[in-house]
This record gives C-alpha cells, structure tokens and sequence, in this order.
C-alpha cells in the first residue's frame, strides 16, 4: 500500500509520486494506491505498466476527493475500471431489517405491514447521518454536524477543484 496523501517527512510520498511515479507502482499486487490524484501522474504510470504487464487486478486506485483531469494523458479506457463508492445502506448499518426495499416500490413486490416502532425523528436522523462507517454508533450531534461539514467541505473545496468553481462562496458572501 502507498498512501500519497501521508503527511510523514513533509509529505514525502506525495514529492515522490509526482517526481517519479513509477515508484509508486512497486509492491506486490494489487497494489493499493490511496489519494492517487494528489499526483494525477500515476494514472498514466498504471495504464503504461498495465500495458506492459497485461492482465487484470494489478493496481487499486482510490482517494476521497474528485481528480482533477488536468495532467491525465490518457483515459484509462480498456485498462483501468471505475468503481462508485457508496456508504452503507440501512441494512448493511444494521438500522433495517432489510425486508422492504425501494426496488420493491417499484417492482410491484411491495406489501403492508407493520415494521416496529419507527419515529418520523428516527428516519429523518438515518437521512442525515448516512451509512458512513466512522459515523455510524457514534453520537447524533456529530454525525448531524459531520454531514454539514462534509457537504460544506464539497461545495467551497471539491467544486472548486474539479471545475473552478466559485459560486458557492460567491453567494455565501
């Protein structure tokens, strides 16, 4: 595993994979790659060493924020697959007992009966906190305050970074 985003030795591993991220690729696979759009260089550097070592499974790319494409040469089309993250659903966090079910609105396979006793407050608390795995069994003020900050975080920041984008802060003003 090589974490980009490590901050150790004044964020070292991020000074290395944009200088030379072939580096990066080293290790036994798959080989996980976090933060990887610190460096948007090592996308190219997997599509290159996939081509060379032909096969499947050789790379994990993951990070918590949108990359910029500024920089990527190269698709990835053909050698690198994207894969959508979610948070877990109710029934994964254990808060539903997994026997209704949106598909089941509208498959037609939806029938009446009574669930136990689930306040309107309760449902809409689930709403707010998400399936956040670090949120989850925590308490209910931070994880209310967490998803305020997460999407204030998105609209000042990760807007800002995927496309310039600088309304948000414009009307907050």
């Amino acid at each position: 595993m090589f974490s980009v985003g490590d901050p150790s030795g004044n964020f070292q591993n991020r000074t290395i994979a944009r200088e030379n991220p072939m580096l990066v690729l080293e290790g036994e696979t798959p080989h996980l790659i976090d933060e990887w759009q610190e460096a948007p260089g090592i996308w190219d550097a997997v599509r290159m060493e996939t081509d060379k070592r032909g096969g499947c499974g050789h790379f994990l790319l993951t990070g918590s924020s949108t990359p910029a494409t500024k920089g990527i040469l190269h698709s990835g089309t053909g050698r690198i697959t994207k894969l959508r993250m979610r948070s877990m659903s109710l029934f994964e966090s254990g808060d539903s007992s997994g026997t209704d079910s949106i598909k089941s609105l509208f498959d037609g396979t939806f029938s009446d009966h009574i669930t136990g006793n689930v306040s309107l407050k309760d449902i809409a608390y689930l709403s707010i906190r998400g399936g956040w795995p670090g949120i989850i069994g925590g308490e209910e003020k931070a994880a209310i305050q967490n998803a305020k900050d997460y999407i204030t975080s998105f609209l000042e920041d990760e807007l800002h970074r995927i496309d310039d984008f600088r309304k948000f802060r414009d009307i907050k003003k």
